[in-house]
């Protein structure tokens, strides 16, 4: 039966005194060509949309599908949809520098929706440097191999879906 994250966790039983301890926690290294530039200058919420949304497409999902939320996004905010912000879904198909920013673009709208458009939603964000590009790049590269390596996934549709312990848990990844 599908289950949430937070359902999942709200469910889990800690151990008497709270959390797990670290050391019951195994550290998995993966090798990667690039290690992480140290400042973003975006924020980390919409760095993990953006990763989450490119990684199901590289995964085999279609860009329309899975930048749903985003367009819908566009709606609540008044874009014109017709004009050249929905290009960005055509744009965001690869991993080269205007895939990665029109994905991060996207990744705004889709908070938007997600939001219910509060006021706090800033719609003049920066769109990030080019050591935070590199950054996302590497994040949505290490995903593809993460999931190799785990043999879990199952579907990259709407959201991520993952089998674990014989549940089938789906959400936003965040690496």
């Amino acid at each position: 039966m599908p289950a949430t994250i937070t359902t999942l966790s709200n469910k889990a039983k800690q151990p008497k005194g709270g959390y797990l301890p670290v050391k019951l926690f195994k550290e998995i290294h993966y090798n990667t060509k690039h290690e992480f530039f140290p400042d973003e200058n975006v924020s980390k919420p919409l760095i993990e949309t953006t990763v989450d949304n490119m990684t199901r497409i590289l995964l085999g999902a279609k860009a329309k599908k899975v930048f749903q939320p985003a367009t819908s996004g566009l709606m609540v905010a008044k874009v014109d949809i017709f004009g050249d912000t929905f290009d960005l879904i055509h744009t965001a198909a690869d991993l080269d520098d205007d895939s990665i920013l029109a994905a991060f673009q996207l990744s705004i709208y889709e908070t938007i929706y997600r939001s219910g458009y509060r006021s706090s939603v800033n719609l003049e964000n920066k769109l990030p440097d080019n050591p935070t590009i590199e950054n996302i790049r590497e994040m949505i590269n290490r995903s593809p191999a993460y999931f190799k390596q785990q043999e879990h996934i199952i579907d990259v549709g709407d959201r991520l879906f993952v089998k674990y312990k014989g549940d089938t848990i789906y959400g936003i990844m965040i690496i």
